[in-house]
Parts: structure tokens; sequence; C-alpha cells
């Protein structure tokens, strides 16, 4: 129960830091491309006009790269963490709506184990 709790108040603590982000960076470029580092791990995340495309490197069995359809979204952030503290990373994407009301949305990928796949 109580790291049902962690995992909530880490994730609240996020939402609403990416909302001071989302904030300040609506007018950030299109052209999203980062990378993210954790322990041997890393992943780029680019945004290629509707796509949003996912390459992880260093993991122990599948490291292809991942391609998710974002129409009518913007990335703004990336981040990484350890939500649920089981030693490996998860990946949060931060996307506005590109209409009128800047909705947002908050896609985590996970790394369940050390072999295996990024999951959506």
């Amino acid at each position: 129960m109580f790291k049902l709790v962690k995992f909530l108040v880490i994730v609240c603590c996020f939402v609403a830091i990416s909302g001071l982000n989302l904030a300040v960076s609506f007018a950030q470029n299109p052209n999203f491309n980062q990378v993210l580092y954790w322990d041997n791990y890393s992943f780029s995340i680019k945004e290629d006009g509707d796509k949003l495309i996912i390459k992880p490197k260093n993991l122990a069995i599948v490291n292809r790269k991942e391609v998710h359809d974002i129409v009518g979204y913007t990335v703004n952030d990336v981040q990484i963490a350890d939500l649920n503290d089981d030693g490996y990373p998860e990946v949060l994407v931060y996307l506005t709506n590109d209409g009128s009301g800047s909705y947002g949305n908050l896609t985590i990928l996970s790394k369940k184990s050390p072999t295996s796949k990024v999951v959506r």
C-alpha cells in the first residue's frame, strides 16, 4: 500500500512540474530531439512531424525504434525516472494539443526488466 501511495505522489509531482514546463515552453520548436540517460541505458526521443520516435540503446535484448502516432500533439518535454521503484527507468513524454485549448497529454514508457522491450 505504501509503495502505491509513493508512486501516486511521485506521479502527481511530475504532473505538477510538467504543467509549469508546458506553460513556459508552449511555443517550443516542433522538431523536438533529446536523449535521456539512465545508468547504461539511453533513450533518444524525437518528434518527426506527426510521429514520436523513441530509440532505446543498451537494452539487453530488443533495441528497436518505437514509433507512435501523435497527430494533433506537440512534444514539449521528456523526463526519465524510476517511478515505481523497481530499479528500471520510465520515460515520461509531455505532449500539448495543437488546438486552441492547448490540452496536455502524458505518455509513460516503461522498461519492465533488463531483458524486456520498451512498452507503451
